[in-house]
């Protein structure tokens, strides 16, 4: 029995995906339905490009990439994306970091780098929007991990910010949470200098299918980038997700509301909005600096159950 294996068995669940089931008054796609390719390349300085696509902004987002051969590409298709990375070498901008980027797909409005604008927004989730104010929603989505032979999925995960105020363009402890929830992962933040572990909290999730209860990690950046830089808030699974799953997570409206909460015993004080969901992974390069891996994402939306 495999490690993967035993976290379906844990909860019961037969192996396979399959697409939740609950009703939801509104779905808000987070890839975009239509056929669409994006290149992120150092040589050419397109590692930060961004387009709007179908509604939703979508960027190889490769930030900490500074010199290489190779690229990060987003394949669309209706729905469908698959990242691709193949580089060789890897040459940081900023070494101390391991991570190399986040390709990402985005629903919301970010004022600073490297979006600066608003996507599409519905109007049954008019973002930006008080946290108090959020309707419940739930974050649905199919992923799965096709290959890692050089460097690796560091996780496949949601990146949500908070601000206050919405419009905020720099970002410090005093008006910025960065929430993140990851899903798959090959690190934890737990233990590592500046990261604070705060306790483990379980969060109700649909897994291939049947409800549970999953628990995650709470562990707090207290200040990111700087001695005045932004909060980060992760959520980091207990128990490993394998790397081909169909998990839907609910009423993340709370989910945000608790990372708040934690939020404030680190500065941050009044009205916080929501801003964007980005759906995405962190990539890391090996220790000899190469990238080659990909994964699928796919049927991902935010549902909205009222």
């Amino acid at each position: 029995m495999c490690y993967y294996d035993g976290f379906l068995e844990y909860f019961g669940i037969n192996n396979g995906i399959a697409t939740p089931t609950p009703n939801y008054s509104t779905l808000i796609p987070l890839i975009p339905n239509t056929n669409f390719s994006i290149i992120g390349q150092a040589s050419n300085g397109t590692q930060f490009t961004k387009q709007l696509v179908d509604g939703l902004f979508v960027s190889p987002f490769v930030w900490n990439w500074k010199q290489g051969n190779g690229n990060v590409t987003i394949n669309i298709n209706n729905g469908v994306e698959i990242v691709t990375a193949n580089i060789s070498p890897f040459i940081y901008k900023t070494p101390s970091i391991p991570i190399g980027g986040y390709p990402m797909t985005v629903y919301g409005c970010e004022y600073f780098f490297p979006l600066q604008g608003c996507s599409q927004i519905n109007p049954a989730l008019p973002l930006p929007e008080t946290l108090p104010n959020l309707p419940n929603f739930d974050l649905i989505l199919n992923y799965q991990v096709l290959y890692q032979m050089k460097g690796f999925i560091a996780d496949l995960s949601y990146d949500i910010w908070l601000m206050n105020p919405p419009t905020t363009t720099d970002l410090t402890y005093q008006n910025t949470i960065e929430v993140m929830i990851y899903l798959y992962h090959n690190i934890s933040q737990n233990g590592q200098q500046y990261f604070v572990y705060l306790a483990t909290q379980p969060f109700e999730a649909i897994v291939n299918g049947e409800e549970v209860s999953i628990p995650f990690r709470v562990i707090v950046l207290p200040r990111t980038g700087s001695a005045n830089g932004w909060i980060g808030v992760y959520f980091v699974p207990a128990i490993s997700l394998p790397p081909n799953l169909s998990i839907t997570l609910k009423n993340v409206n709370n989910i945000l509301n608790y990372a708040y909460n934690v939020a404030t015993q680190y500065g941050a004080t009044g009205t916080y909005y929501l801003n964007s969901i980005r759906l995405g992974g962190e990539i890391t390069p090996s220790i000899n600096q190469n990238l080659s891996l990909s994964y699928i994402y796919s049927n991902a939306y935010i549902g909205l159950t009222t």
